[in-house]
Parts: C-alpha cells; structure tokens; sequence
C-alpha cells in the first residue's frame, strides 16, 4: 500500500468516526431541549432566524440555539460572502445527481458551525417535521418533507473535498433510503459530505450510503 493510499484511508476513517460523533452531538441536543423547553422537530414549525431563543420561539434553530455550546451560527446571506461562496458553489456541483440532497431549494439556509469545525446545515422548515403514521422510507419520497426536513453534515468544515458519501454503485440513494449499499473505505470513496434527515426528536442518516456509514463507523 502506497503512502498517499494509507492516508486517503486514515483520513476516510477519521470522517466516518467524526460523522458518527457529530450524529450524536446533535441528537443530544435536541433531547435536552425536549427537557428543558417541551418540544422537538414535530412542534417546530415556525421558520428559523439565527438568533431565535427556545424560550419564546419553536424552531430548528431555536432548538439547538438552547442546546448546543460553543457554535458559529450563519445564514443564507451571510453564506454569500465572498468568504463562503467558494466551499458551497464547490459542494453544491459535485451534489448535482438526482439522488442526492443537497441542492438548493428555494427556502433559507442555515449552517452550524460546531467546536471541532464540523458544519451542520439545513434549510429553514416552516413545517413540522415528523413521520406521522408513516415510516422513513414513505416521507424520503415525500415532497413537503424532502424539501424541509433535510440537511448536512460536513465533517470537515470548508476544507477539501467537500465530496458527498456515495455507495458502490456510484449514488447516494436518498428516496430509496434502504437500497443496498456499501462504501469501501478506499480513497475513490473518501467522502466528508453525509445527507441526514430530521424528524420528531431524532438526527438520522440521510442517505442509504449515510446509514451504512453510521453502522459501521467505530
């Protein structure tokens, strides 16, 4: 094994280990909203602004605003800046396939900037995000849920290469959530790029090739 080929390797591991980390920080934090304020992503149906407060406001933003510590907050029109227009016209054309998840959709964006430099970012729900009486795979095809209730996690801030998880096959598979699906841990498959979905209390997988990550991750 060449030495660049250990380290496209090491460093895929390390993105899959933070993408399960950064999962878990995030679901923490909408429990501990749940606690302290009585609501999750079923009740937030109010759009986002940054500096919303869960004591007034029941919204995406406010909930991890409450929850979650030492974080950068941006919007849409701060991710214009010259400072930010380069990382998301770069991550926005390598997610142009059908399957995937982020693309943009008409509604603001809004990114988290966590302590270790992971992104988490979303588009501002004015719904409720639930799963009702229907299972994952039934809301993945549905059009208010798919244009709402999704966003990102960058484990590796702005830095290259912005690339999203894709299976084997070459797809992400989004609608079809539970599809086959296995990413080798080589370098052609080193991603840093995971789809998720947000629903009642939970931060899930987006992606059939997010899901296979999140279960094997150490």
């Amino acid at each position: 094994m060449t030495i660049p080929t250990l380290i496209a390797n090491t460093n895929g591991s390390k993105y899959r280990s933070q993408f399960k980390k950064t999962l878990s920080t995030l679901n923490q934090a909408v429990k501990m909203n749940e606690a302290n304020y009585d609501f999750n992503f079923n009740s937030a149906s109010q759009a986002c602004n940054r500096t919303d407060n869960p004591d007034s406001v029941m919204s995406v933003c406010a909930i991890f605003n409450g929850a979650l510590s030492g974080v950068t907050i941006f919007d849409y029109t701060q991710l214009k800046t010259p400072k930010n227009t380069f990382y998301y016209k770069d991550l926005y054309n390598k997610g142009t396939t059908s399957d995937t998840q982020i693309k943009e959709r008409g509604v603001n964006l809004y990114y988290y900037q966590l302590k270790d430099g992971s992104f988490f970012a979303f588009h501002s729900p004015t719904t409720t995000c639930t799963l009702g009486t229907k299972t994952v795979e039934q809301v993945m095809t549905d059009t208010n849920f798919h244009r709402y209730c999704l966003g990102w996690i960058d484990v590796n801030g702005v830095s290259l290469p912005n690339k999203e998880v894709r299976c084997k096959d070459g797809k992400s598979h989004t609608s079809d959530i539970s599809a086959d699906c296995i990413v080798p841990n080589s370098p052609n498959y080193m991603a840093d790029v995971f789809p998720v979905i947000f629903y009642d209390g939970t931060v899930a997988p987006g992606s059939a090739a997010a899901r296979y990550v999140l279960n094997t991750a150490k």
